[in-house]
């Protein structure tokens, strides 16, 4: 996927996007000016951190 595509189904603004990529949050690969995210480490991304409720703590 790319950038605008990541950030548009995050509903979240392409510099957030970059600033994930740049800390080594959210893995993608440049190819020329570009970067390539592969969904499932979106996907990979959002599961490392997601927070529970106490409900689902507790479960």
């Amino acid at each position: 996927m790319t950038v605008n595509q990541t950030a548009q189904l995050l509903q979240y603004r392409p510099p957030g996007i970059y600033d994930l990529i740049a800390r080594g949050h959210l893995p993608a690969v440049r190819i020329g000016n570009r970067y390539r995210i592969r969904r499932a480490d979106l996907e990979a991304m959002l599961n490392a951190n997601r927070t529970f409720s106490r409900k689902e703590a507790l479960a």
